[in-house]
């Protein structure tokens, strides 16, 4: 990496709907410094979203190619040149719970957590192809969930009225990366098959509640710094071969917290264990893994940035900030405070071409917040 500088998506676990959920930082990497903080707009069915933790709160993924630059909330993808203006807004029904993104000369691969899907549409907007771990039978029976329907495409998956008439987000796909064989994939929080089922009997009462016209329930985690749990659940790193064929390259049981960012570098697969708090390298199976703790209470590792030769960076939750990672000798060389809101996090770290960090802050897209920079 040689760029100089790297923008910061942030979540604020918790914020109510008065508050702003999510912010956009450039740093600048030469300084350790902030350049500038600006509010990611809010989803439109925020009012109703009734997961208290993350849901479609927050600035998501984050990814640049070449002059563009294009930054996500829970459902729209925003796209910007290298001079910081908003060139187009993309959204579309399967724009659920989108996590990371993968920006590539003909478009954007999209991490649908919610619709269980991967898809690539246009810098334009117009989708290019998608991807349903549901339809592959290698997958199903490597998750124990080898009876589950396949995608309903004709829902909106931005509306959480949906999450709650079926059983959405079974696999939380949300990382993906470009490797030489194909695409790395997370799968980071993968429901048991028993999960799965107690998940189907909820939502057919959220279908007979959604049919009497009741409200959603909502529900809040025992710690409003812990993420909630789920059981039994098991992490997976996947790779698509262009082919269409997968290979499971890792699995992590006990991902009762989701598993977060992937990359290959140097031959060593590269990911987050948010549970642990930690960088995680491999060479290969579930042997000779070299991690390095994340600082933090909790740190909830996420976000990651190739620098050079096994150097990342990663962010953490509590404090916010970014940390320069050296695997090769397992230490933190590095820190980076970003002074944010309590129970804000660091979602996604996006290497940005030298133009965008000359430029002057967006005028439109993003919004302007108090104290910013």
């Amino acid at each position: 990496m040689t760029e100089s500088c790297v923008l910061v998506t942030t979540i604020v676990r918790h914020a109510d709907s008065r508050r702003a959920s999510g912010f956009v930082r450039l740093v600048d990497l030469e300084t350790d410094q902030l350049r500038w903080r600006l509010g990611m707009p809010e989803s439109a069915h925020r009012q109703h979203d009734p997961n208290p933790r993350g849901g479609l709160r927050g600035a998501r993924g984050a990814s640049a190619h070449g002059d563009r630059l294009v930054v996500a909330n829970a459902e729209r993808l925003l796209v910007f040149d290298d001079c910081w203006s908003l060139v187009r807004e993309i959204t579309q029904p399967w724009f659920g719970g989108i996590h990371d993104l993968l920006a590539e000369a003909d478009g954007i691969w999209v991490t649908c957590a919610s619709a269980d899907l991967l898809v690539k549409v246009s810098w334009s907007g117009e989708i290019l192809a998608d991807w349903e771990w549901r339809r592959d039978p290698n997958l199903r029976r490597a998750f124990g969930l080898t009876s589950i329907p396949p995608v309903d495409r004709g829902l909106d998956y931005r509306d959480p009225e949906t999450m709650r008439t079926g059983v959405r987000n079974t696999v939380h796909l949300n990382a993906i990366a470009r490797c030489p064989q194909g695409l790395l994939l997370s799968f980071g929080r993968v429901l048991s098959p028993r999960a799965y089922r107690a998940a189907w009997w909820r939502s057919a009462a959220g279908r007979l509640a959604s049919k009497l016209g009741l409200p959603a329930r909502t529900s809040r985690p025992t710690s409003l710094d812990a993420p909630s749990r789920v059981e039994g659940a098991s992490a997976f790193i996947v790779l698509l071969e262009e082919s269409g064929s997968t290979t499971v390259l890792r699995r992590s049981e006990g991902a009762a917290i989701p598993m977060h960012n992937v990359a290959w570098v140097n031959d060593k697969l590269i990911f987050n264990d948010s549970n642990a708090g930690a960088l995680v390298a491999t060479a290969g199976g579930n042997s000779g893994d070299r991690s390095v703790p994340i600082p933090g209470r909790p740190s909830f590792a996420r976000g990651l940035a190739h620098c050079r030769d096994e150097v990342f960076w990663v962010g953490s939750q509590a404090p916010l900030a970014l940390y320069r990672v050296d695997l090769e000798t397992s230490t933190i060389t590095a820190t980076i405070p970003l002074h944010g809101q309590e129970h804000e996090s660091v979602y996604a770290i996006c290497p940005l071409p030298p133009r965008f960090c000359r430029a002057k802050p967006p005028s439109t897209g993003l919004v302007e917040v108090a104290g910013a920079c």
